[in-house]
């Protein structure tokens, strides 16, 4: 069995360096009461189209069972929210918030089998993330791209272990057309300039989807487009997100959120600054992907204008249509609007209230 080890340094991102391990390195035993979830990643053509490359994103934790603990945490959880002890006794609330008491499993060496080789991560941080570099020969798995961009992948575990772990990465041709996508308030209504709407929709309602934006996405995948969605939700919502998402019909595609624990200083990564968090991810992906168009979809709720905006002006030959939803009522020729797209064509970017309305591409 041939082990592959790489691993992603301390700092470890989507531009992140890689290091070799000591090829001696094997993966951890992953306990019967663990559980490893991966996150669908991109991976690019490298070494003149040789070699496919990844950095898969995972995350190993120990489900919560202790129910004394839960409730110390949902009554902790209820009065930093100012919420009534009605609402968090529903079984929404409760799945939800299971996800953020966890165990976290630090130190954790996760191997994955990909065309027949193994490959392991390096130690799994305090928040039970780890990370994975994987390089593919093309020919390895080109039989399995003849019918889908997606490589699937599943995790080590021992002989007798009959449970599956399984991961996919989303491999993406030099050139094509990219959707980004933002979540809240994009795809799904979350009432984000409400703090009490946007704590209920989050944790306590069924996730419900803007009408609509699945029939246009559903429209731009039958043109073989790739998706990116995009968020500041923490990654303890994945699960919840992807399930939400499937349901509702809107393509497969990478997801990019945020880390944070209840634990620590990361809980204050929810209400950090939104321009800084996504264009550190989208950056590094307009950058690894020079010959693509990326197609920007948002919302008006936070600070999608700006940071599209933003990348329009540094990437103006990547950016081929900016597409904001209004929540916020405020007119195209708003003063918001002409600071955040200064510089950007007029015809390159819109608002729209009803997704019916969008006509893109023109035939």
């Amino acid at each position: 069995m041939t082990i592959a080890v790489l691993a992603i340094g301390a700092a470890w991102g989507d531009a992140a360096c890689c290091r070799f391990a000591r090829a001696d390195e094997s993966p951890s035993k992953i306990k019967s009461d663990e559980r490893v979830v991966f996150f669908p990643a991109n991976a690019r053509l490298a070494d003149q189209g040789a070699v496919w490359e990844a950095r898969v994103h995972g995350w190993i934790f120990e489900p919560e069972q202790g129910d004394l603990l839960r409730a110390v945490a949902v009554d902790e959880l209820r009065k930093m929210l100012d919420l009534d002890p009605k609402e968090t006794a529903t079984k929404t609330f409760e799945s939800r918030v299971r996800l953020f008491l966890v165990d976290n499993e630090r130190g954790k060496r996760v191997g994955i089998r990909l065309a027949g080789e193994t490959f392991v991560s390096d130690e799994s941080a305090a928040d039970g993330h780890f990370a994975i570099a994987v390089r593919i020969p093309v020919e390895k798995i080109a039989g399995e791209l003849k019918t889908s961009r997606i490589v699937r992948y599943r995790a080590v575990l021992d002989g007798d272990d009959r449970r599956s772990f399984a991961g996919e990465l989303h491999c993406l041709a030099p050139e094509g057309v990219s959707i980004v996508s933002d979540i809240d308030d994009t795809i799904k209504v979350t009432e984000v300039t409400s703090k009490l709407s946007l704590v209920r929709n989050t944790f306590f309602r069924e996730f419900r989807a803007v009408d609509g934006m699945a029939d246009i996405y559903q429209r731009w995948a039958k043109q073989g487009y790739d998706f990116h969605y995009v968020s500041a939700a923490p990654w303890q919502l994945y699960e919840p997100l992807r399930e939400f998402a499937s349901a509702v019909k809107f393509p497969a595609g990478t997801y990019h959120l945020k880390r944070m624990r209840l634990k620590d200083e990361t809980l204050f990564n929810l209400f950090a600054d939104p321009v800084e968090y996504k264009l550190a991810i989208l950056e590094p992906m307009f950058a690894q992907y020079p010959e693509r168009k990326f197609v920007l979809v948002g919302d008006s709720g936070e600070k999608d204008p700006e940071i599209y905006g933003h990348l329009a002006r540094r990437y103006p030959g990547q950016v081929e249509a900016i597409f904001i939803r209004d929540v916020t009522g405020e007119k195209r020729d708003s003063e918001r609007y002409e600071k955040a797209l200064e510089g950007v064509l007029g015809g390159k970017w819109h608002v729209f209230g009803e997704p019916a309305t969008i006509t893109w591409p023109k035939k």
